[in-house]
């Protein structure tokens, strides 16, 4: 099992990070910064000029904390859906992707 999260922060930074199985809830929670909630249609991720297969993640309560925009997480989620959404995303995303034992276990 392999697998890679990337974590966009409101700067617009990427911290890659490997896995050789899925992250927990708490790590996933304390890297958004509270409780967790799945992009919706945040598919599918180019790296390294793969298209690879994704689940996002952001703070189910961000928009009500008033978290700040996070412009780059909204431009790959966009770009996912091919720019079909008209929404933001708040605070820190991570996106994970992996082989396919690693994405059965997300």
């Amino acid at each position: 099992m392999h697998g890679k999260s990337i974590v966009v922060d409101i700067d617009g930074n990427l911290t890659i990070k490997e896995h050789i199985r899925p992250p927990t809830l708490d790590w996933l929670q304390k890297t958004v910064d509270g409780p967790i909630e799945q992009v919706p249609y945040f598919g599918s991720y180019k790296y390294q000029g793969a298209l690879m297969r994704c689940v996002a993640y952001c703070n189910e309560e961000g928009k009500l904390h008033g978290l700040p925009v996070n412009e780059a997480a909204t431009v790959l989620w966009q770009n996912s859906t091919r720019g079909e959404l008209r929404d933001i995303l708040v605070g820190n995303v991570v996106i994970l992707f992996g082989d396919d034992a690693f994405m059965r276990e997300l």
